[in-house]
């Protein structure tokens, strides 16, 4: 309701015109920018039914939502198409850190800019974050870096930003940790007890299994694969770096 208050707001609608109910507010937003040229950004959706409600219907209207969910309600019901993003690839991961931090630091200290990057865990926030440090510490080599991080206890709050809980890896984390299921947050502090810093499908799944027992309506090997499908987007290898390790223990 509030969102929508917002854009009716925004296309001028005075504040006593808008209905209290939602579907009347739905009603009068989507008639409101029939045939306009629109593009809506929704951000951090938790389930389609929040959402749904926000959709124009104008077919010169574009909707992108971003959600750490896989919204199969909308792509069944409204024929969203799902993109998938995952990690930064190592390439792009040290585009991205060259850019904030300058190029010559990085090629000054290739390995230690290759290890810092997956010490992040290839993650855009957690990467800005870690360049803002270095930049406000234009002293500091990546070596001395990547040994503050690697000697850090609790790695995530290293990544944190004091005065922005936004730019908190742990916060954003937590979002996503708070949209599972209570079967799939169990099986992901599971996977926090794994010793290294990648674990298959499968290990995942005789790790869950075995947290579980068998009194459970879903079976371990079943949320491991559930749980990889969250993480990884499909019944691909999970990568479980250490920050989500961290996380989940």
């Amino acid at each position: 309701e509030r969102a929508l208050d917002s854009f009716l707001r925004a296309l001028n609608v005075p504040p006593g015109d808008i209905p209290e109910e939602l579907e009347q507010r739905s009603s009068l937003f989507r008639s409101m920018v029939s045939g306009k040229r629109l593009m809506l950004v929704i951000d951090n959706v938790s389930s389609s039914m929040q959402v749904r409600q926000l959709l124009p219907a104008a077919p010169q209207c574009f909707a992108m939502i971003t959600s750490r969910s896989s919204l199969q309600g909308l792509v069944a019901r409204e024929g969203a198409v799902r993109v998938r993003l995952d990690v930064l690839s190592p390439q792009d991961a040290i585009h991205l850190l060259s850019e904030l931090i300058g190029s010559t630091r990085v090629t000054a200290e290739p390995a230690e800019a290759q290890r810092l990057v997956e010490l992040c865990g290839r993650l855009p926030l957690a990467l800005r974050v870690v360049a803002e440090r270095v930049a406000s510490r234009p002293l500091l080599s990546l070596a001395e870096l990547v040994a503050e991080l690697i000697g850090e206890q609790n790695r995530l709050d290293a990544m944190a930003s004091a005065e922005d809980e936004l730019s908190d890896t742990r916060v954003v984390f937590s979002w996503s940790y708070g949209a599972l299921t209570p079967d799939l947050k169990k099986a992901f502090r599971l996977l926090g007890l794994h010793a290294g810093t990648e674990i298959g499908v499968g290990a995942a799944a005789a790790l869950i299994a075995e947290g579980f027992g068998t009194n459970l309506r879903y079976s371990g090997a079943g949320l491991g694969y559930q749980l990889a499908s969250v993480i990884a987007g499909g019944p691909a290898p999970l990568i479980a770096t250490k920050i989500l390790q961290e996380t989940g223990s």
